[in-house]
């Protein structure tokens, strides 16, 4: 009885830990979305996408290299997956020094200037988020 008892509670721990993590992982997929649309809304030119996710992920973690590489690799893609579908960003591929990259640009033009997300707007005033003043 007792083993059944702890392999129930190990089971329940086990799934809201999951269940966490995966809410942790749509709440980074959205902030480094709206990130880069703020990035790219104010910006003049178009944004090297690697450029844009290594910017985006030191604003978000700038003491972190391990928090950095995690989101490169696992939350990213995601956001790339997500602005794949989205008619407002103007998919490129340039020649740089040789080398083809994908460059995106904002092309939505009423919002261009004014696009500014009220929530994640101080991660892209301080150079410390998570500083608190």
């Amino acid at each position: 009885y007792c083993i059944l008892v702890t392999m129930i509670i190990c089971l329940l721990f086990f799934i809201r830990r999951k269940r966490s993590i995966r809410a942790k992982r749509r709440n980074e997929v959205s902030e480094m979305r709206e990130l880069a649309y703020d990035m790219l809304a104010t910006a003049e030119d178009s944004y090297a996408v690697l450029h844009l996710r290594d910017t985006i992920t030191h604003q978000m973690f700038p003491t972190s290299l391990k928090d950095r590489q995690r989101a490169s690799a696992e939350v990213w893609p995601k956001v790339v997956n997500e602005v794949k579908h989205d008619s407002r960003i103007r998919k490129i591929e340039k020649n740089v020094g040789g080398l083809r990259t994908l460059h995106w640009e904002w092309i939505s033009v009423p919002a261009k200037k004014k696009r500014r997300s009220s929530i994640f707007s101080p991660l892209l005033r301080s150079p410390n988020p998570n500083k608190n003043d």
